[in-house]
């Protein structure tokens, strides 16, 4: 199985916030800022697949139950 990962977009609005000191300062980011975010969405992908491959398992077999008792 493979998956495809857009990169993240990141917000180019400058946006307040304090840093380490609690004064008062503008963030605004350029580019891409998220690297990590491939490494996020292995265990979501495992995770969303294994549930996909349960949930169709319990279809099947609730299918073949109904079907063996007409």
């Amino acid at each position: 199985m493979s998956i495809a990962l857009k990169p993240t977009s990141s917000i180019r609005i400058p946006r307040r916030s304090v840093d380490r000191k609690g004064e008062p300062t503008t963030v605004q980011t350029t580019g891409r800022h998220d690297p990590c975010v491939g490494i996020r969405a292995t265990p979501i992908a495992e995770a969303m697949l294994a549930c996909v491959l349960m949930i169709t398992r319990c279809a099947i077999a609730r299918s073949a139950a109904t079907s063996s008792r007409r």
